[in-house]
């Protein structure tokens, strides 16, 4: 069984990962699933467990607990990443953005968003959460290879599994 990593292991992997392939020189935050999931990862954990509700510390738990299965997939393809073709043109425009719109509406769905008329706390992790998914949903599919749009089904799919626990 793989060894589960820490938030900052999987962090500190990840941008080491990013630094050795010059993701952030070649590409902007939106053209980039890399940068994108990194700046999530970010963000996500400053989310302070010390100090949040019981509820709080288990929806953090439980997406490092997928964030740590979308590594272990990462880590499968990430020799084969700069290799892989990019999705063909008929698949982008018929069933990848589908695909993904349906993804990640029953995830959003299921993360509660901030109201304007409510004060939301800065430890309350699903805003936290929230505010980086609305960035993530923005990437640019064109940019994609077959392994990266892989992984982002497999990203949104652990989010999915963590959120159908909150």
């Amino acid at each position: 069984m793989a060894k589960t990593l820490s938030p900052q292991e999987l962090i500190d992997n990840l941008e080491a990962w990013v630094k050795r392939y010059r993701e952030e020189e070649v590409w902007s935050l939106h053209n980039s699933l890399y940068l994108l999931i990194l700046a999530q990862w970010k963000s996500v954990n400053r989310f302070n467990p010390d100090t949040a509700t019981d509820e709080d510390k288990r929806q953090y738990e439980l997406y490092w607990e997928e964030m740590n299965k979308w590594y272990r997939s990462f880590e499968q393809y990430e020799n084969e990443i700069f290799g892989s073709m990019p999705v063909s043109a008929g698949d982008q425009s018929r069933f990848f953005p589908d695909t993904m719109a349906s993804l990640q509406e029953r995830i959003m769905n299921k993360v509660p968003r901030a109201q304007q008329t409510k004060v939301v706390g800065f430890n309350n992790f699903l805003n936290i959460l929230n505010v980086s998914l609305v960035d993530i949903a923005q990437i640019n599919f064109a940019q994609l290879s077959r392994i990266d749009t892989s992984l982002l089904i497999d990203y949104w799919m652990c989010l999915e599994d963590a959120v159908a626990q909150y």
